[in-house]
């Protein structure tokens, strides 16, 4: 789940065929030789359970790349290094484990707190806070 965003098509079903998408890609410099490009993200997606109301899943994700100089590393011109990546998920039943991300539906969630810190998904100044499941702030 963390570089890939998967739902079972058996329990929701996508509104619409828009996912909002809104971040920052920049480069910044790495070890001598190499180039980062950081890309930061959340990803909204419109989706409804059972036919009921829609709900916004927000997945977040923080992906390091690297490009090399092959005058002083061993790698082939052009294609990036995977460095470091991060995700973090709200509005999901954080106990699943099959691969897919299954939304919480408003009812199953009524005065819970919800899990993982509370943050703001569109904050792209604090970073990803968590690995995993967290509590929107706003959706």
């Amino acid at each position: 789940m963390d570089l890939f965003t998967r739902f079972d098509p058996v329990e929701v079903t996508p509104v619409g065929d828009v996912v909002k998408v809104r971040g920052s890609m920049h480069a910044e410099p790495g070890e001598r030789g190499e180039l980062l490009v950081v890309a930061d993200y959340p990803f909204v997606h419109p989706l409804t359970k059972g036919g009921t109301s829609v709900q916004r899943t927000i997945v977040r994700r923080r992906v390091t790349l690297a490009m090399l100089d092959p005058a002083r590393w061993e790698t082939t011109r052009g294609r990036p290094q995977a460095r470091s990546h991060t995700a973090e998920w709200s509005n999901v039943e954080c106990e699943a484990a099959d691969g897919f991300l299954h939304p919480d539906s408003p009812q199953d969630t009524a005065g819970d707190p919800g899990p993982g810190p509370a943050s703001d998904p569109y904050d792209l100044s604090q970073g990803v806070k968590c690995e995993g499941c967290r509590t929107n702030t706003r959706s």
